[in-house]
């Protein structure tokens, strides 16, 4: 039996040049989903550091306003305060980001 081996050929400065086998991933390959696999975690990260906080503070001050009759003033102050702190989250992570691709 046979084994078919086929090459990867790539055009580079004006020429042809051979990148080795098709089944071997070069580095830049391999770095740029792992970037891309980053950049998802990153937005994913941010998506839940905004809402969470943003849901969470409608919930609680609408089940407070249920149980002490105070509709809708301890809804409209919880979601300020999950906004404020979505907002603080999302400043600190950003930080920390750029921190690290410095």
């Amino acid at each position: 039996m046979v084994k078919d081996k086929r090459k990867i050929l790539r055009f580079e400065n004006g020429n042809i040049a051979d990148s080795g086998e098709i089944n071997k991933i070069s580095d830049k390959t391999k770095n740029f989903s792992k970037n891309i696999f980053q950049g998802l975690g990153i937005a994913s990260e941010l998506g839940f550091v905004i809402s969470i906080p943003i849901v969470g503070g409608i919930f609680l001050g609408s089940w407070l306003d249920k149980k002490f009759s105070l509709y809708p003033k301890l809804t409209l102050s919880f979601l300020f305060l999950g906004v404020f702190l979505a907002i603080a989250n999302l400043i600190y992570i950003v930080r920390e980001i750029s921190k690290k691709f410095k």
